[in-house]
């Protein structure tokens, strides 16, 4: 008998648990409160023949709170239930104020398809988050640890609108300039630290991690720009320096 090969052995172990329930996920399918205040627009998004987003076929949900907007893509294949009302996705539709405690439900088509129920989770933490964020907005603190390193609040020249950047001196020859984003708020607490404040948590992440990449911080003297989310501090593991 030939020896049974491992791409073989694992058709026949797939064949024989095959019997199984498909896997649900459990992040998908818990349902999410709706705080008082909160509504929800609906509207399919133009296509664009030479974007993916085309062969997705996805629609954009609008979540309104007194703290601001915030916008989250849907797939054409997920289906959100408000209450006993369903958002469609292929129609405009508008649901303001939501009755405060209901919930939304996320649903998708096929469960069995493994990127559905990907997104399916995906759909269902973005949808908490805007609703989250359009209620209490999140933070992040930004500590610099270097001899020299500071962080200033200034006028953006390039804004037509008088936004604000946040200018580091991070021991480079020029400093870094980063414009805060339209709805994003920065208070300096000292040289070395401020907070960012944004009802988007992923473009607050995506604001404190491009900050981040100019200095990382290095393990042998500690030095760099940490980034810290609540009790969650930014830590790295120290290494020895090395000695001749």
């Amino acid at each position: 008998m030939l020896p049974c090969t491992c791409r073989a052995l694992r058709v026949r172990l797939r064949a024989g648990f095959s019997k199984s329930a498909t896997a649900r996920s459990h992040v998908g399918k818990d349902p999410v409160e709706i705080p008082p205040g909160i509504s929800f627009s609906i509207r399919p998004l133009p296509d664009k023949p030479s974007a993916k987003r085309a062969r997705m076929d996805l629609a954009e949900l609008a979540v309104t709170g007194p703290k601001g907007i915030v916008n989250v893509e849907i797939a054409s294949c997920v289906t959100l239930r408000v209450g006993d009302t369903v958002l469609p996705n292929k129609t405009p539709k508008t649901l303001s104020p939501a009755n405060a405690g209901s919930t939304v439900q996320v649903e998708i088509a096929k469960p069995a398809v493994k990127y559905q129920r990907g997104v399916w989770g995906l759909t269902r933490m973005l949808i908490y988050n805007a609703i989250r964020g359009v209620t209490v907005p999140f933070t992040r603190e930004i500590e610099l640890v270097g001899v020299g390193y500071r962080v200033t609040l200034e006028p953006n020249p390039k804004s037509d609108t008088g936004g604000q950047q946040l200018t580091f001196r991070l021991g480079y020859p020029n400093p870094f300039e980063a414009p805060l984003p339209p709805g994003m708020t920065a208070e300096v607490l000292s040289p070395t630290r401020v907070v960012i404040t944004s009802v988007d948590n992923h473009l607050l992440g995506e604001y404190a991690a491009n900050i981040r990449r100019q200095r990382p911080p290095e393990p042998y003297r500690g030095k760099g720009v940490f980034v810290h989310n609540g009790e969650k501090r930014d830590t790295i593991k120290r290494k020895d320096i090395k000695k001749k």
